[in-house]
């Protein structure tokens, strides 16, 4: 449901932009050089002098764009210029700028319609106007998009003008992360002039989405370690970069007016709908064959393009048709999340080799598109599904036997000898006949054994869990991908195992799992989120005592009981109740609504209580210190698991996260009450509840 959901937001989007498109084209007011108008209706021009310079001009010769020229300051190789003094004589204009470090140059030049005759110092130039892209450069250029192969961060700087816009939001630029399996988004405020300047630490180069304003957006690729300036007039969607090697970036600009004007300028919101319920109808290989016909008309057009623009370099050709390909190619692989694994429903064979032939591993670098990202995640855990070597059993008594010979689990002699043959599977018969003779020998060894679930219950629940996430998979891993591949898809499940399991993990166990990753940036990662974990455990909590196992009512079972010993020192107040789990990904998303949630209802009498869902208690409190889910009126509950089994099944529990609400007088009004991230309707909910 959640990629349902996602695929149809895109749609809707596009049809969106594409409507303010053609809104905003019938709309625009150009002066004779095609440039938009600065609406001056309330704002005296500050520059007249310059008004036949105002607009955009580049070096015929380097095909770059060097100078900007505007109202209130001048763009200079990107970098932005405030107007020292401007004077004109004749045809002649003299422009003194400084920057904002104090950097001061001083141009001389003229203007002859659309051309730009203009000196600094000893230089000359001559420049022309700049139309809605940048000309295609006719040179050579069979460079490879370059590949750091994951070897450590450096950062990216982006800054940009956006000319006439309405919109005092900030910019967004999203990129994917591939060591989190998520999108890490840096913001930039926009100036009063519409000015902005954003740093992102990138690992490898990427595709990267550029929300400038809430209904505009761009697509492009960037490198680590360069500087980018982009220009991205509002009205007339003139769209260029500055920079260092920014020719990839101004094609593409071209290429993505070129295919939104061909695709998506005339989509309404009904042929967008009919087109998901179309994809969504389709099963099997005749969905398959749908989208390889999709892929074969994108490419036509692509086709059409490149024939238009036959000076592209090759990186553009590269990303592409590389772009176009995975389009489809994660289509193919979401539509896993539509089988019936009830039916046991899976691909066939046609479906899946037409999908390693066209599209797995094909990328270079890994990182360049997103969609790679979605298409290789879903390609490889539906593999390792349908792998039944990679599917191996977690044994209770295996994961016992490790904690025992690893000495994480302290037990007599005896006792270590008997979960070593408990654990030995292929000498069944053998075994049986040692362990009887062991027992009668000592026959409280069988108890001392079962003790141990109790006294080391968290270490060998995180122990299975990681077996489960981390080391299983690490097999399935080194035997079918390619070694750049494990150590990302390996370090990835360690990371997202230390978020969800929040436990740091000891110095044996961190060299156990890091062993096979030969990128050490990757093993440096891993250590330090294990390191901020160590330093979290050790932290103290303002609101300690409010963490609660109701120890003293272990003996209890009686869910009516239990519950009214935890609610009944809250009547009088309202109750917002939420049943969770680390485990559950749902869950943990919500929790990043709840301190704005506590801030909205703060002095108000309104209590939050948590029950946590097979959470270790050593989790259970690192995850609330790190998600700030603290308070004077927050009490968080993680009880014995029977006791726990017996309040969700009282109150009717069958999924996770599932949110309660009861009113002053102790009553359940209810049970299924908004999320933490509908605030607005929810603290209207409680509000009313308060006054009753």
């Amino acid at each position: 449901m959640k990629h349902t959901y996602i695929f149809m937001q895109k749609l809707i989007l596009t049809f969106c932009l594409a409507l303010a498109f053609v809104i905003s084209s019938a709309q625009i007011k150009k002066d004779n050089h095609g440039f938009s108008k600065f609406d001056s209706s309330n704002k005296e021009e500050k520059n007249k002098a310059l008004s036949n310079l105002y607009g955009n001009w580049y070096n015929p010769k380097t095909n770059s764009w060097e100078y900007g020229f505007f109202e209130d300051f001048a763009i200079i190789n990107g970098d932005f210029f405030d107007y020292k003094s401007v004077s004109k004589e004749k045809n002649a204009i003299k422009i003194h700028l400084i920057s904002q470090n104090n950097k001061e140059i001083v141009l001389t030049g003229t203007v002859q319609k659309d051309e730009l005759f203009l000196k600094t110092g000893k230089n000359k130039s001559k420049l022309l106007r700049i139309d809605k892209f940048l000309k295609n450069d006719p040179t050579v250029d069979h460079r490879l998009f370059y590949d750091s192969e994951f070897k450590g961060v450096d950062t990216t700087t982006v800054t940009g003008y956006l000319r006439n816009s309405t919109s005092n939001a900030p910019v967004k630029i999203s990129i994917h992360n591939w060591l989190k399996d998520e999108n890490d988004n840096y913001f930039a405020d926009v100036d009063s002039l519409g000015r902005f300047s954003v740093k992102i630490p990138m690992i490898n180069t990427t595709q990267v989405y550029m929300l400038l304003t809430p209904t505009s957006f761009i697509r492009t690729v960037l490198e680590p370690g360069k500087k980018y300036s982009l220009f991205n007039d509002l009205d007339s969607k003139q769209l260029f970069f500055a920079g260092t090697d920014v020719r990839v970036q101004n094609e593409l600009a071209r290429y993505d007016d070129f295919i939104f004007d061909k695709l998506y300028k005339s989509m309404t919101a009904d042929v967008a709908r009919a087109k998901y319920n179309q994809e969504q109808a389709l099963r099997g290989d005749d969905f398959l064959s749908y989208k390889m016909k999709e892929l074969d008309s994108l490419k036509y057009i692509n086709s059409l393009f490149l024939n238009n623009y036959t000076t592209l370099s090759d990186r553009t050709k590269y990303y592409i048709d590389k772009n176009t390909d995975f389009q489809i190619a994660s289509k193919l692989m979401q539509k896993k999340f539509s089988l019936d694994r009830n039916k046991k429903e899976h691909f066939s064979e046609l479906y899946m080799q037409t999908v390693t032939d066209n599209f797995y591993d094909k990328l270079k670098p890994t990182s360049l598109l997103q969609d790679n990202a979605t298409f290789l995640r879903d390609y490889i855990s539906y593999k390792k599904e349908m792998d039944s070597t990679s599917n191996k059993l977690i044994y209770y008594t295996d994961v016992i036997d490790y904690l025992i010979i690893n000495k994480k689990i302290n037990v007599t002699p005896e006792v270590v000898q008997y979960s070593h043959l408990i654990s030995d599977r292929e000498s069944n018969k053998k075994n049986k006949l040692l362990i009887e003779d062991l027992l009668k020998k000592d026959s409280t060894i069988r108890h001392q054994y079962n003790l141990i679930d109790k006294q080391y219950q968290d270490l060998i629940a995180q122990r299975s869990s990681l077996c489960l996430r981390v080391i299983n998979p690490l097999q399935y891993f080194s035997a079918n991908l390619s070694p750049e591949l494990r150590d990302i898809f390996h370090t990835e499940n360690i990371l997202k195992f230390l978020k969800s399991e929040p436990v740091p993990l000891d110095e044996q166990t961190i060299s156990e799992i890091t062993e096979p990753i030969n990128n050490s940036y990757f093993v440096g990662e891993i250590k330090a989120s294990n390191n901020s974990l160590l330093k979290l455990s050790k932290s103290s909590m303002q609101y300690e005592d409010n963490l609660r196992r109701t120890e003293h009512l272990k003996s209890s079972k009686d869910a009516d009981k239990l519950l009214a010993e935890i609610l009944t020192p809250h009547k009088g107040k309202v109750v917002y109740i939420d049943f969770w789990g680390t485990w559950c990904s749902p869950c943990v998303a919500e929790m990043e609504y709840v301190p704005a949630l506590k801030k909205a209802l703060e002095g108000k009498d309104v209590v939050f209580i948590y029950f946590a869902n097979r959470t270790p208690k050593d989790a259970w409190k690192n995850f609330i210190k790190r998600k700030d889910l603290e308070g004077k009126n927050v009490i968080h509950y993680n009880l014995d698991e029977e006791q726990q089994r017996s309040i969700e099944t009282r109150l009717g529990i069958n999924a996770f996260p599932s949110y309660l609400l009861l009113n002053k007088n102790g009553e359940f009004v209810n049970m299924k009450a908004p999320r933490p991230s509908e605030k607005e309707r929810l603290t209207k909910e409680i509000d009313k509840l308060l006054l009753e």
